[in-house]
């Protein structure tokens, strides 16, 4: 069983025309695992950005216990 600090309460993720960056993060914010890849919009095959996004994040959303994924491309970013 998990921790519930270990659970994933949200998944930001930055899909970019060339870079994809994504975090999974517990309910106080603090980032369990990270991933970055030159592999962005651009690179995903006929367009279909379920499957890409599935394969980059793998079973990130099976250790939610709810997990929603809506909205494409940037959904938060640096703006510093």
């Amino acid at each position: 069983m998990q921790a519930a600090s270990d659970r994933t309460a949200l998944i930001g993720r930055n899909r970019g025309t060339t870079s994809f960056r994504a975090d999974r993060m517990d309910t106080g914010g603090r980032i369990l695992d990270r991933l970055a890849s030159d592999a962005g919009i651009l690179s995903v095959a006929k367009g279909d950005f379920a499957a890409a996004l599935r394969d980059r994040i793998g079973g990130w959303p099976d250790r939610a216990r709810r997990s929603r994924n809506d909205g494409p491309g940037l959904l938060g970013g640096d703006t510093a």
